[in-house]
């Protein structure tokens, strides 16, 4: 495994652990394990091993905040790693480094082990702090958001207390209601203000938990459950839906061309039009880097491959600017319809969209492709270029 070095000077490498997360990390191989540890320790308090069983040991014995782990190991495999440490510690947060970069990997780390990261390699050491970081914060968010609800909690049963008292003390002396009455208003406000607190905490880890913070388009855990939710509509009422997979062509040219910022500034340019020219009902989603995936309610195949021939077009044509220089884009897409290709499920679906997609790159890029099947190499519909 080939870790990319963080971009900072000699002096930056010096730096001590800062106060923050506890991380284990696990991987088979010694020079990756090595590499990671110390990328890591420069910043975090790390407990590296090789072998699963004895982080899962240590991790009964100390928990940790994160866990990092490779997705091939010789005991046990990433996910099933990864889906143990949840068992033995549920609040841990959940990486899986692979140089398996297929969907197939991606879609099961997440749904078996709920993994919360899924890093290809080569990992850069920016993208993995960046990953680290993101995690360590949703974890603050979490346990404030427990400290909250357990003091709300212990103010309720303190003020349910309050009122067994005040009831005793009304019975005995109705002139001391008037003040016990000023002390409870004033505990019904605090706990009001608490309240609002939650409120808003829950609703910032809400979209935290739905939305891409990059595109500002919903991420891939929210598109599995909108895909389940619209396959189950068309199972029960045989409603058409279809499904369009989108690549930017060529993006690793944009990153080395202009730099990850002009990268970055390119993908939520990308995701704000694709935001932007979609109809109300449909569902658009980034799926992973620089791909993403839409949901087409009520829509036959044809109606949809006419609808990411637009896309295709919009892009080509849609002027994206970084730092005052002109980044020129196109999209290679893939599409499915559940009515025409008669998938198993909607797993299935997205495979064919994506098998489309893959062929769509292979014709040229710059199109849009339908293919008959998952394991089919017949083109159905071709178009660009």
């Amino acid at each position: 495994m080939r870790i990319l070095p963080p971009k900072s000077d000699s002096a930056a490498e010096a730096l001590e652990a800062a106060e923050g997360p506890t991380l284990v990390v696990v991987d088979d191989d010694p020079t990756t394990l090595d590499l990671l540890t110390r990328l890591l320790k420069k910043k975090y308090a790390v407990r590296s091993f090789s072998a699963p069983a004895e982080a899962v040991a240590d991790l009964r014995r100390e928990p940790a905040e994160i866990v990092i782990s490779d997705y091939a190991l010789p005991e046990m495999n990433g996910v099933e790693f990864i889906h143990e440490i949840h068992r033995i510690v549920p609040g841990a947060k959940r990486i899986v480094i692979t140089g398996r970069a297929d969907l197939q990997t991606a879609v099961h780390s997440v749904n078996e082990a709920q993994v919360d990261f899924f890093l290809t390699k080569p990992v850069g050491a920016e993208e993995l702090y960046q990953a680290v970081e993101k995690l360590w914060k949703n974890r603050q968010l979490e346990i404030e958001r427990d400290r909250l609800a357990e003091q709300n909690e212990r103010m309720i049963a303190q003020l349910q207390r309050f009122n067994v008292k005040l009831e005793d003390t009304v019975r005995q002396r109705t002139t001391a209601l008037s003040e016990s009455n000023k002390r409870l208003t004033g505990a019904l406000k605090e706990i009001e203000a608490k309240n609002n607190a939650l409120t808003i905490l829950n609703e910032s880890l809400n979209v935290m938990a739905t939305v891409d913070s990059l595109t500002g388009l919903f991420n891939r855990r929210e598109f599995h459950l909108r895909l389940t939710s619209e396959w189950n509509r068309y199972q029960r009422y045989n409603r058409p839906f279809s499904v369009i997979m989108l690549d930017i062509d060529l993006f690793k040219k944009v990153n080395d061309t202009h730099g990850h910022e002009c990268g970055d500034s390119v993908l939520h340019g990308l995701g704000a039009l694709l935001k932007q020219h979609k109809r109300r009902q449909d569902v658009v989603c980034r799926y992973g880097g620089e791909e993403f995936v839409i949901i087409l309610a009520e829509t036959l195949l044809d109606a949809a491959f006419k609808a990411a021939e637009k896309i295709r077009n919009l892009v080509a044509t849609h002027t994206f600017r970084c730092k005052n220089v002109r980044v020129p884009l196109r999209v290679s897409l893939g599409v499915a319809g559940a009515r025409e290709h008669r998938p198993g499920d909607g797993a299935e679906l997205v495979k064919i969209a994506d098998q489309g997609l893959y062929r769509a790159k292979q014709e040229g890029r710059n199109r849009t492709a339908v293919v008959e099947g998952v394991d089919s190499e017949r083109l159905l519909l071709i178009s660009g270029g």
